[in-house]
């Protein structure tokens, strides 16, 4: 974006997905010092440019004066030529950062079966989380032939490249929007969509649109397999549509027959159920990134918890292996451990909230005074105990509070 922004003399805004950033910890791969370096050189000339357009009294220019209609329509107009070479600045920074680091992107980038017949447009974090469950679905249910298009580049909007991205076969189209303009008859990106295919003269492509993750709602593999059936294996999809909430009210919503799990098999994954001020959150912080910073291993955490400054329940997600973990959502499978901190929530939530997530033969890690099986079968609900049977959950008991106050913690 800097490099774009220094070629094309036009601003640019990242914006999306900030409490899924602000709240994650992640291991990446960044540039070298030395490859900033380079860059730095290379736009050497831009850079210089740009300070000198600065505002300095030693060359005064007029900005933000009071225009009149005789002349303030022509000059918003004059500036299109900025605008309309702007998708061309910024595929050559692209190429400029490949050259430096390797790293190939686009304006918008395609990936999935060549001659998918159904294409998802996403934009955001979000499209990670479609990704892992288009090349789940590509092992286990190879009757979809699916496709995503990433978009990098949102306005300016360009018709022809989105249209060279999209594979040729591509028959129906589902547009994930992440924000929602009410009274509109569709979101921005799902507009846009609409509008490129139409200048396409493609009559024959469907194309419908949904919202997703409003306020960082928790966007999951199950959630995009509920849209995938929506736009395959129904004859009118939904359209709108919304995922992640029940709404009975508008009834939008999409339902979500199961959750997945599309992680890397070589991934743990665990959950930890907490309360303001124990000091879980800042704990397992701690945890993750030794892992990063010691060890081969690539490692993410995203700890979710309310305004209370304590007291407020607390819930850490941490994921580690082998191989990069591109997995922005909660974790709703596959977890192999589970630890709950504080007793009552064992019967404040329902135990698919604390153990739908597990699976089969995990450990559960919980922190009470029940320590014998009489006392467990008295105070754990129903439910909870059922799920630790049918899973056959390693339940482990421990008194954390009783250790902490005899070793002076």
């Amino acid at each position: 974006a800097h490099i774009a922004t220094l070629k094309s003399r036009v601003p640019f805004v990242h914006f999306f997905d900030g409490f899924r950033t602000s709240h994650e910890i992640q291991k990446i791969n960044d540039m070298t010092t030395e490859q900033l370096e380079l860059v730095a050189k290379i736009m050497a000339k831009e850079i210089d440019a740009h300070r000198e357009r600065a505002l300095n009294p030693n060359h005064p220019t007029v900005r933000g004066t009071a225009q009149s209609p005789d002349i303030y329509f022509q000059n918003v107009e004059a500036a299109n030529s900025y605008y309309n070479a702007v998708p061309e600045h910024v595929l050559n920074s692209l190429e400029m950062v490949e050259a430096v680091t390797g790293r190939h992107y686009d304006l918008f980038d395609y990936e999935g079966d060549p001659e998918a017949t159904h294409v998802f447009v996403i934009m955001g974090a979000g499209a990670c989380t479609v990704s892992e469950t288009i090349s789940y679905l590509k092992t286990h249910e190879p009757r979809y032939k699916l496709g995503l298009l990433r978009v990098r580049l949102l306005r300016p909007w360009s018709v022809s490249h989105f249209l060279a991205a999209l594979p040729a076969t591509v028959q129906r189209i589902c547009v994930f929007d992440h924000c929602k303009e009410s009274g509109a008859i569709g979101e921005p990106l799902y507009v846009d969509v609409c509008a490129s295919i139409q200048k396409s003269k493609r009559s024959d492509i469907l194309v419908i649109g949904g919202r997703f993750g409003l306020a960082s709602k928790n966007f999951s593999p199950g959630q995009v397999y509920a849209a995938v059936q929506n736009l395959v294996d129904t004859k009118v999809p939904k359209s709108p549509f919304t995922v992640g909430i029940d709404d009975d009210v508008t009834n939008l919503s999409l339902a979500v027959p199961c959750e997945i799990d599309v992680a890397n098999p070589a991934t743990t994954q665990c959950m930890f159920w907490g309360f303001g001020s124990d000091g879980t959150v800042g704990a397992n912080k701690n945890a993750i990134k030794i892992i990063a910073d010691n060890t081969d291993l690539y490692a993410q955490g995203f700890f979710l918890y309310d305004a209370l400054k304590s007291g407020g329940v607390t819930v850490s997600h941490l994921r580690f292996g082998p191989k990069p973990i591109d997995s922005p959502y909660e974790i709703t499978s596959g977890c192999e451990y589970v630890a709950v901190h504080k007793k009552e929530y064992v019967n404040t939530f329902d135990a698919s909230l604390i153990l739908g997530a597990s699976k089969a033969g995990s450990i559960v890690v919980l922190n009470a005074p029940w320590l014998s099986l009489d006392e467990m079968e008295t105070h754990l609900p129903p439910k909870f105990k059922r799920m630790v049977a049918d899973k056959r959950l390693k339940l482990y008991v421990i008194d954390a509070n009783r250790v902490a106050k005899q070793s002076g913690m």
